[in-house]
């Protein structure tokens, strides 16, 4: 059943029942009430006779008030057998007597002294009131039935009425069922459904808010997942790389130290061949170990720094004049651009990060004595942005997002050619993570820019 029409129902039951009610009080109730009534007014007036010692009156009726009289009653109307004692009861030490004559209606007598002749009594009559629950009845019946008349529409309008707000209510649950949090309610009431219309709207919103939270939260979940599982990668790649690396040394040592203890180096040129490629591989091992330790250091969370202020075209003027046999050998041309800048970093890392970006630039560029290098240097907002551009050979695109991680070659031949370890532009990217600069490396129109950011002095 649709709830407009349990409403409705409910309703009509309500005012049938009120006006069935009052009709039934009136007749089962209504009399007993009066009777009861006039009951004690009569023994309050009976009290008061006796208090004055009233001499009895000799077939004479004495009007007390507009309802009760002092009255004798002869014996022989008492006797009539046409009269009816409706009932007869005693309070208080009196004597009642509900009696309905045959020639009048119905009194209330309360016997004072009995005589043979009759009866002396105080007696107030019935009538009114009978008469006024019939009338009462009737009139109930009526308005009832006016009532009924006038109040089908308006309750069934009043049915409607909460009826489609309740349904509203429901619809708007619905939808916050479905997380749907869109459709607001807005019932432009202040009674209670307004009240629960805006508690609603206010837990949609809180559920809104709440699911985006956690959708929130699924998704750093899930991106620490995957972070977590591409390390986990990242270090198994790391650790195979590592292997690698150390067996190939290790390999051509042994290769060669076994050349030599088979006595299979016929001349001392020979021998020294075998040895200088032991000696090599050996540095090479060592430089590879050192790299290693560099970047593990850099990277570790656990390694505390210091920020410092300092001069950067200073710093990087010390940096590169480490470096002039290297550019005086390969007879490259050196470009520096750097203006007096003050920075805030640290300069251990920093040198770290400058010196590995030179020694890949020295390494990359002609040996035929046409290399070139620059150093510039430019504002940006709050950092300085650093350029390394050198003129070797381009980088492929589809691998120039690759070189910042450790160990990568894009040609294992090319990197023992220029003598790289394949960790100098992981420990670079590292330390500048680390510091909470930017890093990058694009491609020229005849070389290779690497540029890196550091922060400046306040």
């Amino acid at each position: 059943m649709k709830i407009i029409y349990k409403i409705f129902f409910f309703t009509m039951l309500l005012i049938i029942s009120t006006i069935t009610f009052g009709i039934l009080s009136n007749k089962l109730f209504l009399n007993s009430y009066y009777v009861a009534l006039r009951e004690k007014d009569l023994m309050r007036i009976a009290s008061t006779l006796d208090t004055r010692k009233l001499i009895p009156v000799e077939k004479k009726n004495i009007d007390i008030d507009n309802e009760t009289s002092y009255n004798f009653i002869p014996r022989r109307m008492l006797e009539d057998t046409r009269n009816k004692t409706v009932k007869t009861f005693k309070k208080n030490n009196y004597e009642f007597e509900i009696l309905r004559f045959s020639r009048g209606p119905t009194w209330l007598k309360l016997i004072i002294r009995k005589t043979p002749e009759g009866q002396y009594a105080l007696i107030t009559p019935l009538e009114q009131v009978e008469k006024a629950v019939e009338v009462s009845n009737t009139f109930y019946v009526y308005v009832g039935l006016i009532s009924l008349v006038f109040s089908i529409p308006l309750v069934m309008i009043f049915s409607k009425y909460l009826s489609k707000r309740i349904t509203l209510i429901n619809g708007n649950i619905k939808e916050i069922i479905n997380l749907n949090f869109s459709k607001k309610l807005d019932l432009h009431t202040r009674d209670e459904f307004g009240e629960t219309a805006n508690n609603l709207n206010l837990l949609s919103q809180t559920l809104e808010n709440n699911l985006q939270n956690l959708k929130n939260l699924n998704a750093e979940l899930q991106h620490d997942i995957d972070y977590e599982r591409k390390k986990d990668q990242d270090t198994k790649n790391f650790i195979t790389a590592i292997t690698h690396e150390l067996k190939t040394p290790i390999t051509i040592m042994n290769t060669h130290a076994e050349f030599i203890a088979g006595g299979y180096a016929d001349t001392v040129e020979e021998l020294q061949e075998y040895a200088g490629e032991i000696i090599n591989e050996g540095q090479h091992m060592t430089k590879l170990i050192d790299s290693l330790l560099i970047l593990l250091r850099s990277s570790s969370f656990l390694h505390e720094f210091q920020y410092e202020v300092f001069e950067l075209r200073e710093f990087i003027n010390s940096v590169l004049l480490k470096y002039k046999v290297d550019f005086d050998e390969k007879n490259i041309l050196l470009d520096v651009n750097i203006p007096k800048t003050m920075v805030n970093s640290n300069q251990t890392l920093l040198l770290q990060v400058v010196t590995n970006l030179i020694s890949n630039a020295i390494s990359f560029v002609p040996d035929d004595g046409t290399g070139e290098i620059r150093v510039h240097s430019f504002s940006k907002g709050n950092y300085i942005t650093i350029e390394i551009i050198n003129n070797g050979p381009l980088i492929p695109e589809e691998v120039i997002d690759k070189i910042w991680k450790p160990f990568f070659k894009e040609d294992d031949s090319r990197s023992r050619k220029y003598g790289g370890t394949g960790l100098g532009l992981a420990i670079v990217q590292g330390i500048l993570e680390k510091l909470n600069c930017s890093c990058g490396v694009v491609n020229t129109e005849n070389g290779v820019k690497f540029w890196f950011d550091v922060e400046k002095a306040v």
